[in-house]
């Protein structure tokens, strides 16, 4: 027996949203701490 596709509830899919953006905003932040290490060597 398989597993049912999980239903993506309205706090799914905002949980998944925020974590999306936290990620985003994350690797925003190193790829500017890295240009900015490079820029001011």
């Amino acid at each position: 027996d398989t597993l049912a596709p999980q239903t993506m509830t309205l706090s799914t899919r905002i949980w998944m949203s925020v974590l999306r953006g936290y990620l985003v905003i994350a690797v925003g932040l190193v790829i500017v701490k890295v240009v900015q290490m490079t820029l001011l060597k």
